[in-house]
């Protein structure tokens, strides 16, 4: 028997070297990958190599650098939380926790995290500014409702942004391909195709690339125009004949470029290269005035404040002057990046200043030779979200424009349209206990458009107070609401409305809890239910749910699969958090199929997936006893498709695990 053990024991070692070889080699080829600014391709690697090392601090940090790069803030979210709390961490990983948070509307957990980055390293000026912008949301909002924008129908899935007014049309910039496509090329930072300038035609529609004698096979854009819009100045890779140039460590710079239009024949020519561009540093983004004599840009060179900041060069007896930072009215220790001038007024993106999430665009005001004077003012809301927002153009008036943004999940970047109408006044609000009369600090209040069924939201202040802007020919239906308190009847506010508007909130009468219940209904009556005579139910709202609209989705699942996709998770960390936060919660796991299988086939498979979510919470600390896990297969579908063909969407919305309050331990 020992040569058979012996042979067995080899046979078992060799799997396990092999094995172990095989991780390394990923993991090698992954940090490759990233070397080479491959983050798509390096996540992907990372998250083979993660599988088969368990709890590995630098693997799953590097999953999330690469979601950073890859401006994917639910996903470095979901990879960061497993490890923020982990005493080793970087606490730089702290700000990129918290800055993921505020991209995910996450406000409350972002100030948290915010405030552990400051405590360990309270000289960068970036965290200040965040927590006071989050410490004043509202103020944010303030001008929203003088606001209508518009998403552009010419967008695409990819990148399409940083427009720019021309010839009665839009010249962008764009990830899109024609049909005239004539050599595959693709950027290998996030695998999408490299940029091109694109216009449309805002008569016909049509989109087509902007003039043949600007493109290459490389980046082009963002760009301006000015002298007339007979001159453009323009962004393009590093390269020289056909080969594309790196700097020392692998990078492709940023070159500016100009270009003037040969009217005779309608093409641009002459491209000539700005006298201040590096093949060390990036310079781009340029903005110039009319005249064409002043230009600010992006760049990255040395001696900068932050990651990028913004420039201005004077040209002078036909010469560009030596590149002048704008200073520390403008730049942070973040990016700064995408500038366009607007008169006498800058705008911009930044990250490292306080705002919504992600880039958010600034305005400042400029002096007679384009000093910055003043501060940087954040437009607040609607023309910034929680995600990425820059590239803003508009005309002089400020009365109509364009923007760029990343708002929408399943986009990468979009151009939209605004227009801005100032109000004719405003009217004072007011939200008002109705027994009590006393006001009500922090209350939700929603304001209607009643035409356009536009709704914009704003909070009252310390004095109950709020404000109700008022437009020509506009109505507004406004509500209110709290924790603890009924939602309000609407009142109607027109330009004809002179009083003060009184919204009184009534308290929620004491109910007894029916089972079963969703956990932001449960939370919404936390108030009256603690107040229930013999009530001791074991709830512990933290702070972080109050106030908020904390919602755990139902999970879905490919076809025939019962693996967990990434947004799954994201939710099933949410019911984790909860669950582990209220002990004595008990949560029902339901889980359903579509219905194109047999009876057997599918509640087999509606087991296998609610057991993979009951796994996975397992393991991350949830008791058992607090989980119920019963698949249903396809007897209690959402969308019921007896005696009809259902579309692959109406399918998968069957396919789904939903969670719901069964009681109290």
């Amino acid at each position: 028997m020992k040569p058979i053990l012996t042979l067995s024991f080899i046979c078992v070692m060799s799997i396990l070297v092999t094995g172990q070889t095989i991780t390394i080699r990923t993991e090698r080829a992954a940090d490759r990958a990233f070397e080479q600014f491959s983050y798509a391709k390096a996540a992907d690697l990372y998250r083979e190599t993660l599988k088969d090392t368990k709890d590995s601090l630098r693997l799953t940090l590097r999953i999330a650098d690469c979601y950073r790069y890859l401006n994917l803030p639910d996903s470095v979210e979901r990879y960061l939380r497993t490890v923020a709390d982990q005493p080793h961490i970087p606490p730089i990983y702290h700000y990129y926790f918290a800055e993921a948070l505020l991209s995910n509307n996450n406000y409350r957990e972002a100030e948290y995290w915010y405030e552990n980055y400051k405590n360990a390293l309270s000289d960068d000026a970036r965290t200040p500014l965040k927590l006071d912008a989050l410490q004043h949301l509202s103020s944010f909002f303030t001008d929203s409702a003088n606001y209508t924008i518009r998403r552009l129908d010419c967008n695409t899935p990819g990148l399409d942004f940083s427009p720019v007014m021309y010839g009665g049309g839009l010249l962008f910039v764009s990830s899109r391909t024609l049909d005239r496509e004539w050599v595959k090329v693709d950027f290998n930072w996030d695998e999408s195709r490299f940029l091109d300038l694109f216009y449309l035609d805002n008569t016909t529609g049509e989109i087509t690339y902007f003039h043949e004698s600007l493109k290459s096979k490389y980046h082009e854009g963002p760009a301006d125009f000015y002298d007339g819009d007979t001159r453009i100045a323009f962004t393009r890779n590093n390269f020289s004949g056909k080969r594309i140039k790196r700097d020392d460590e692998g990078v492709t710079r940023l070159k500016i470029y100009f270009s003037t239009y040969n009217e005779q024949k309608q093409q641009w020519e002459s491209i000539t290269p700005y006298e201040h561009n590096s093949d060390s540093y990036s310079v781009g983004h340029p903005a110039l005035n009319d005249e064409g004599s002043i230009m600010i840009f992006t760049s990255d060179m040395p001696g900068g404040a932050g990651e990028t900041d913004l420039y201005i060069s004077y040209k002078e007896e036909g010469k560009w002057m030596t590149p002048k930072n704008l200073g520390l009215s403008v730049n942070s220790e973040g990016r700064e990046m995408f500038p366009t001038l607007v008169g006498q007024r800058l705008f911009f993106a930044s990250d490292g200043m306080g705002g919504l999430g992600g880039l958010d665009i600034f305005s400042i005001d400029l002096s007679s030779d384009y000093e910055p004077t003043g501060e940087a003012v954040n437009v607040g809301y609607p023309i910034n979200s929680s995600r990425d927002d820059f590239g803003l153009v508009a005309n002089d008036d400020f009365s109509h424009g364009y923007f760029t943004s990343a708002r929408i999940d399943s986009n990468r970047d979009d151009v939209y349209e605004f227009s801005f109408t100032r109000s004719e006044g405003e009217r004072r609000g007011f939200v008002l206990d109705a027994r009590t009369g006393q006001p009500i600090v922090q209350a939700d209040v929603f304001l209607l458009d009643t035409v356009s069924q536009t709704e914009i939201y704003t909070r009252s202040d310390s004095d109950g107070a709020f404000e109700v802007p008022i437009l020509p020919g506009l109505v507004w239906a406004v509500k209110s609401g709290k924790f603890g308190y009924l939602l309000s009847e609407e009142v109607l506010v027109g330009s004809d409305y002179k009083a003060d508007v009184i919204i009184r909130l009534h308290q929620e009468p004491s109910v007894k809890m029916k089972f079963p219940i969703a956990i932001d209904a449960l939370l919404r009556m936390y108030d009256s239910l603690a107040n229930l005579p013999g009530a001791d139910i074991g709830l512990n709202v933290h702070e972080d749910y109050m106030g908020m609209d904390f919602r755990v989705q139902p999970i879905y699942y490919d076809l025939d699969k019962y693996g967990l996709r990434p947004e799954a998770v994201t939710e099933l960390d949410k019911l984790k958090g909860f669950l582990l936060d209220h002990p004595r919660v008990v949560v029902e796991m339901s889980s359903h199929t579509d219905s194109r299988a047999g009876d057997e086939y599918n509640l087999n498979l509606s087991q296998m997936r609610v057991n993979a979510a009951f796994d996975y919470l397992i393991s991350q600390g949830v008791a058992d006893k607090q989980l119920i896990p019963q698949g249903y297969g396809a007897t209690r579908p959402v969308v019921d498709c007896t005696g009809r063909e259902c579309s692959e969407a109406e399918h998968q919305m069957n396919r789904r695990t939903e969670f719901l309050i069964i009681g109290i331990e």
